[in-house]
């Protein structure tokens, strides 16, 4: 975890046990909360490795694709200098 998410644990986890030792919040809310936040975390997570899957697969495809082309374009050359006549001797 880099410093500075730990930085904010710290201090999120520090207000949070002041606030429960007052009597200000309570601790059931505080689990509903943090239920929520993971799931909601999982949630973009989720969708964060999707998104990633896709822009692979985009990738991968236009990839093959610019592969094709250059294959045939140099096919098409090939096929155009084997076609030319040999010129003649001056």
């Amino acid at each position: 975890m880099p410093a500075s998410r730990k930085d904010i644990s710290a201090t999120v986890r520090v207000a949070t046990r002041k606030a429960l030792e007052s009597g200000k919040l309570d601790r059931g809310a505080v689990r509903k909360v943090t239920r929520q936040v993971r799931r909601s975390l999982k949630d973009v997570e989720r969708l964060l490795v999707q998104d990633l899957r896709l822009s692979m697969n985009a990738t991968l495809l236009s990839g093959a694709m610019a592969a094709r082309i250059a294959s045939g374009m140099l096919a098409g050359i090939a096929d155009s200098l084997a076609q030319k006549k040999p010129r003649r001797p001056r």
